[in-house]
């Protein structure tokens, strides 16, 4: 009898053809929301940078992944003391982007609530950046309507396709 694979588990393969299986068996059978296929493919796409300051600083993109024609990059960056995310989504035109939004951090989360103690707020810091991270993509993905671009672009191209 062969093993059912959990659809999770075929989106943390670099295999378009296990995306596009784990598509059609979640997404096109009902079996799950585009939203919720959507964000775990992204999430296993993401790699954190290994720097030794701020995830912000940092010259590599944290998603550079593509399928089906559509290229997805989300950029972390600083601008003096603001931190930001950078989401563009590009189809025809790789040089042009066909959605593109920055989300920058308000003014109350600029500054790490430090209790000064380097050795004590290291790990915190680090966790409170990823967490600044998230809801900067989350607030691309949601409030801008991110995922909802990736979502209606990738259903032309499976009617085109599949």
């Amino acid at each position: 009898m062969k093993k059912l694979i959990d659809w999770r588990e075929q989106l943390v393969k670099e295999d378009p053809g296990a995306w596009e299986e784990s598509y059609r068996q979640q997404v096109l059978a009902g079996a799950t929301t585009d939203e919720e296929w959507w964000y775990t493919w992204l999430w296993h796409r993401m790699i954190l940078p290994e720097e030794k300051h701020s995830l912000f600083n940092t010259e590599k993109p944290i998603i550079q992944a593509q399928w089906m024609g559509t290229k997805i990059v989300v950029q972390p960056n600083c601008e003096g003391k603001t931190r930001l995310v950078m989401v563009q989504i590009f189809g025809d035109n790789p040089y042009h982007p066909d959605f593109e939004y920055h989300a920058a951090v308000s003014e109350e989360e600029r500054r790490f609530p430090s209790i000064g103690n380097p050795f004590i707020d290291e790990p915190n810091y680090k966790q409170w950046e990823k967490l600044l991270l998230v809801k900067l993509l989350n607030s691309v993905l949601d409030d801008q309507k991110g995922l909802t671009f990736i979502i209606d672009r990738y259903r032309q191209q499976f009617h085109h396709h599949g």
